[in-house]
């Protein structure tokens, strides 16, 4: 009987850089009391192993992650907003998991930082203009200032409009509803970090605003349009373009029969695989995907083991 084939398909999530820093060092200007951030241009990311915010424009949306909704680029300012995924939960029948679709810790999961020139300090209120819709469970993050979530970390409520919408809110840490003006006090001019954190997946945020006016419920502040340079937009148009590399598939080997085991079962290493451009042997251990060149592919070896039924275990 001819041998079968073991086949692995191999895969990773296409990201195209979607939650990397397009401008790592750029500041906003603070001007005559007001600070207008586009969200899409913070300068970095972190603590984003689970969940991580991701640059979304009309030419591109994140690939391989769970997003519960369609892309909202056409109506957002300047063409792009930053959305946090994956999203998994999304209304109240769907599991939700601490550390995983949300977090109650300020600063605790998906943190993106944006440089700040403050000329006036003091007490600045904010608005974000986020898109969510009226289920209720992608409708806020954290907001902090220097790296001091203790201090500064702030609930932030996103309104549920269905479109995208300015807010002024901070959450009540006691009971998680509306509570009055979300503020961040600057105590000195000069640079700050101004912080948005993971509270809920799923959340978008388009742009925020910092002033030094006390917001007025209903009346949203005028956007005021960021001197960001054509070169940065030009960035942002080409990493939204990128494409990921064709499916490779990589064409079988026959293996020599060796290593059984005391019980008869039989063993198929890594490095029986061929070796071939979508995948590298990581650590001389085990396959993995080079992002680089692919993000779908395969690879197969012949198996050369008498023909029976196997219980296959991957390790």
């Amino acid at each position: 009987m001819t041998p079968a084939a073991i086949f692995i398909a191999l895969s990773s999530i296409s990201l195209a850089n979607t939650n990397k820093a397009i401008v790592p060092n750029f500041i906003f200007e603070e001007k005559d009391g007001v600070i207008a951030i586009e969200a899409e241009y913070f300068y970095q990311q972190e603590k984003d192993s689970l969940r991580s915010w991701h640059i979304t424009t009309m030419q591109y949306a994140p690939q391989g992650l769970k997003d519960r909704d369609a892309n909202h680029a056409g109506a957002a300012s300047g063409g792009a907003y930053i959305e946090l995924l994956p999203d998994t939960k999304r209304d109240d029948r769907e599991t939700s998991t601490h550390g995983a679709t949300y977090t109650t810790v300020p600063g605790d999961m998906a943190v993106v930082s944006y440089k700040v020139r403050i000329k006036q300090p003091g007490r600045y209120y904010c608005w974000i203009r986020g898109y969510t819709d009226q289920r209720g469970n992608d409708d806020s993050c954290f907001l902090g200032l220097n790296g001091d979530w203790k201090r500064t970390g702030i609930g932030f409520f996103l309104q549920n409009q269905n479109r995208w919408t300015w807010s002024a809110t901070k959450l009540s840490k006691e009971t998680k509803r509306q509570f009055g003006e979300a503020y961040l006090d600057f105590e000195k001019p000069g640079i700050h970090t101004v912080q948005i954190s993971m509270r809920e997946d799923g959340a978008e945020i388009d742009c925020l605003m910092l002033t030094r006016k006390k917001p007025i419920p209903n009346e949203p502040p005028t956007f005021q349009k960021i001197a960001v340079p054509d070169s940065f937009r030009d960035m942002l148009k080409t990493r939204s373009l990128e494409k990921s590399a064709s499916y490779i598939s990589v064409p079988k080997v026959k293996i020599d029969p060796h290593t059984i085991e005391s019980d008869g079962s039989r063993i198929i290493s890594a490095q029986d695989f061929p070796k071939g451009q979508c995948y590298t042997l990581k650590d001389s251990l085990y396959l993995g995907l080079d992002p680089k060149e692919t993000t779908k592919g395969d690879t197969s070896v012949e198996f050369p083991y008498p023909s029976r039924g196997y219980f296959i275990e991957f390790s």
